[in-house]
């Protein structure tokens, strides 16, 4: 359970420092999907329509899943999830979408890149 804790952290961690633009706005059809990490390549984030995502975690051999809900408003995107009961809510700003990578900003201003989950 704390790797998932880990995992959500480092794609969503906590408030953020202040950005230089202005909310942009964000098409909300591209954030949905599956998206992952390269440092976090066993992870993997599912936006779904209609504000609930889910995070899924495996080693190949076992896979641990658990539901959440995010809500987008101009670049801001906040995830609140329940893994082990406990609630876990984050904001990040989305720096840039497109159809196959997503850059957000952390908490300590440094840039994630995700990349979509292509298949599957």
């Amino acid at each position: 359970m704390r790797m998932l804790m880990g995992c959500l952290v480092l794609v969503f961690c906590g408030p953020l420092v202040a950005d230089d633009k202005k909310d942009e706005k964000i098409d909300p059809a591209k954030l949905l999907g599956k998206w992952t990490t390269k440092e976090r390549d066993f992870a993997v984030i599912e936006f779904l329509k209609g504000g609930k995502l889910v995070l899924r975690h495996g080693d190949g051999k076992e896979e641990v899943a658990f539901d959440g809900t995010y809500k987008l408003d101009g670049n801001k995107l906040t995830v609140n999830a329940q893994p082990g009961g406990k609630e876990e809510k984050s904001t990040v700003t989305i720096k840039k979408l497109t159809d196959s990578e997503m850059v957000v900003i952390s908490d300590t201003g440094k840039d994630v890149v995700m990349n979509r989950v292509k298949g599957k």
